[in-house]
């Protein structure tokens, strides 16, 4: 027996059970920051048949996951210090504009929840109609424009009490998915798309200015879920 030999099927054996237990978790490992956090607070990459680096917002596309914290400081530390390429032990090619184009998929995604909710009924828009659905009970999470007038989100978002609420999305923005000229004030009311908006919502915040966002403490995870542009489609 050679004594300095090292025990590799150890060593093997105690990395693929950390990376099974991440996973029944729901947990990945950030390549930059090299955290294990969950699924929900983070984004996906894979390599397309090309090798260039890819964004998977919704955690579908096929090929082997490469997750990074979703944060602009993250992701472009990830792209500009070829921790792609290590991750996938071969050279990858990163396109320019990357990380604007993760915030980009983020914000779509966030507002295609927003854009379900209005055919189900389950939004309401305008200073009056939010503050009504408020004093009832009635919602589960303030959606206000982050160009909106601080001192009329300030008197919502402290009449809405403890409720999330998420302010990065603009103006026009808002006003595009829910049919009207101008919005500022918006609310997801008890439903099915309130978690589903929250889970995108806050990953867009690490891309966005979020400091006056009031999120939950715990994303739900949404990033495998599917069927948002069928059913917008449908």
């Amino acid at each position: 027996m050679n004594l300095a030999q090292p025990d590799t099927t150890s060593s093997v054996a105690t990395s693929a059970s950390a990376r099974a237990a991440r996973s029944a978790s729901g947990e990945r490992r950030c390549l930059v920051t090299r955290r294990n956090l969950p699924k929900a607070s983070m984004i996906r990459f894979v390599a397309d048949p090309d090798g260039s680096v890819v964004p998977d917002v919704t955690g579908r596309l096929p090929g082997r996951g490469m997750w990074v914290e979703a944060t602009r400081a993250s992701v472009e530390a990830a792209a500009t210090g070829r921790l792609f390429s290590k991750a996938a032990k071969r050279s990858l090619k990163i396109e320019a504009g990357l990380v604007d184009r993760v915030g980009e998929q983020l914000a779509a995604r966030t507002l295609s929840w927003i854009s379900l909710a209005r055919r189900a009924g389950e939004v309401v828009c305008g200073h009056e109609k939010v503050r009504a659905a408020i004093s009832d009970g009635r919602v589960d999470v303030l959606v206000q424009a982050v160009d909106g007038r601080p001192d009329s989100r300030n008197r919502m978002r402290a009449l809405a009490g403890e409720l999330p609420s998420i302010e990065t999305l603009t103006s026009p923005e808002l006003a595009g998915v829910l049919g009207r000229d101008h919005v500022v004030h918006a609310a997801l009311l008890h439903g099915n798309f309130a978690d589903r908006f929250l889970g995108d919502a806050a990953r867009l915040a690490g891309f966005r200015s979020a400091d006056e966002s009031r999120l939950p403490s715990k994303a739900p995870d949404v990033s495998g879920v599917s069927g948002v542009s069928n059913e917008l489609n449908g």
